[in-house]
């Protein structure tokens, strides 16, 4: 489950689209389609573009960004998981950790990030459910891949193998 580091009240990538989250694809694609055409940029009057450039820019790229999460299958499914993840209310943690405070662990088939919960058994997740959930890791457990610089800080929380307890493990662009 991802959490955002800032406020649940945050808009949503339907919410900048101004779709509802049930939306089919060519609904998504026709309400990307008209907002870029609104915001972009150079389509916008003179006045407009130089009382508030930083902030058009920011709308257009914020709009951008939601049509990547969108129109992607397996990012808008992992988006939504998150999003449900955020209504279900907040969640009490053992732990908050970061990538730097997990061990490796490669036991051949999968690498797998290893903290130990104080039933003495671990928490741990691997490398592949990060990887579905959209993180790459190189060898020293950084982002790769995409630019990301401009990403917001997550979490996501691990349950332990064993116990109820649960940690958020923090996984930052830096």
């Amino acid at each position: 489950m991802l959490h955002p580091a800032e406020e649940r009240a945050q808009e949503t990538y339907y919410d900048v689209l101004c779709v509802e989250e049930t939306a089919s694809y060519e609904e998504i694609r026709a309400h990307y389609k008209a907002a870029v055409l609104r915001s972009h940029p150079d389509k916008l009057s003179s006045k407009q573009a130089i009382g508030d450039h930083q902030v058009v820019q920011e709308r257009f790229l914020k709009i951008h960004k939601a049509w990547e999460v969108l129109s992607d299958a397996e990012l808008r499914a992992a988006y939504d998981r998150h999003l449900k993840g955020l209504k279900s209310g907040p969640s009490v943690y053992a732990d908050e950790i970061e990538l730097k405070d997990m061990s490796v662990s490669d036991c051949g088939d999968a690498v797998e990030l290893i903290f130990p919960c104080r039933c003495g058994d671990n928490f741990s997740i691997t490398l592949d459910e990060l990887e579905e959930m959209g993180f790459l890791l190189d060898g020293n457990r950084v982002l790769e891949g995409q630019d990301v610089s401009d990403l917001a800080p997550v979490s996501v929380t691990i349950s332990c193998s064993s116990c109820s307890l649960m940690i958020c493990l923090r996984i930052d662009s830096t």
